[in-house]
């Protein structure tokens, strides 16, 4: 089971690396706590513009080696800021990962999720070969390619597409409950654990995880991301302004390489929704 999860455990890995990169090379001192989705999003944007370069996969693995090397580079001097300051927040996204492989646990075995109820899956993994090897079915223009090629990037032999893909949803999950731990930090300890789970894995985002669908699940994780940051950034002085929201931009971004640009028009539905059925 450990060995199945381990591209689960790199990409959650990669995307808190590589968002906590960005904050701070974005003026933030302390980890934010949009570091997660920020993460992912930047894989999800890189990977996305790679894939429709020629020489596909070796566009995508020089992708990732690029995100590494900045992120090294920006925390090549690292602080007690850029953890976040509570353990429960790591104890959080390992009981996400326990979860998580409840589908697992039960059959004994590990296998791809909700072939038996929609196989949607199967396209999207023929694809992602399409991007690593050139061969079978090409994706459809415009299609949002983020999650293929990362997938293209990171299959290697020993763990294959289908392991890879299932473990990126999986991480998407937990990187979900991590960022809900910013969400709700008025909390005591413990019962910021328990809500932190019940906001990264509420009924939907587990009913999407056991069909295998990526799509819903990053955007959500989005969604939740924006909102945490929107009323934490300042007015920045002058010259600094783009610095400033460049995490929130690479959130949109991500959405667009997940979801494509009608994902735009519900992440601003779920904006603006709050305030419209605010009663006045």
């Amino acid at each position: 089971m450990f060995y199945s999860w381990l591209p689960m455990l790199l990409i959650v890995a990669a995307s808190l690396v590589v968002g906590r990169a960005i904050t701070r090379a974005c003026g933030r001192e302390k980890w934010w706590g949009i570091e997660p989705a920020v993460g992912f999003a930047a894989l999800m944007a890189v990977e996305g513009l790679l894939a429709r370069v020629p020489g596909t996969r070796a566009a995508l693995i020089a992708g990732l080696v690029a995100l590494a090397a900045f992120s090294i580079w920006v925390l090549r001097r690292p602080g007690r800021g850029d953890l976040p300051d509570s353990p429960l927040f790591w104890a959080v996204g390992l009981i996400a990962a326990l979860l998580l492989s409840v589908p697992f646990l039960i059959t004994g075995h590990w296998g791809l999720l909700g072939m038996g109820y929609n196989n949607d899956l199967g396209l999207h993994l023929a694809w992602a070969e399409w991007l690593r090897s050139g061969f079978g079915t090409e994706p459809s223009d415009g299609y949002p390619l983020g999650p293929h090629g990362l997938t293209a990037a990171l299959a290697i032999p020993d763990f294959g597409l289908g392991r890879v893909f299932i473990g990126q949803v999986a991480a998407i999950a937990v990187l979900s409950v991590m960022t809900a731990w910013a969400a709700v930090e008025s909390l005591g300890r413990w019962r910021r654990l328990l809500a932190a789970l019940l906001v990264g894995l509420p009924y939907l985002m587990t009913s999407f995880y056991a069909q295998a669908a990526f799509k819903e699940l990053a955007a959500a994780m989005f969604l939740l991301a924006f909102v945490i940051a929107l009323p934490k950034v300042t007015p920045p002085p002058a010259g600094r302004r783009l610095r400033t929201i460049a995490p929130l931009l690479i959130l949109l971004l991500g959405i667009i390489f997940t979801y494509s640009f009608p994902g735009l028009a519900w992440h601003q539905n779920q904006e603006l929704r709050p305030v419209l059925l605010t009663p006045v």
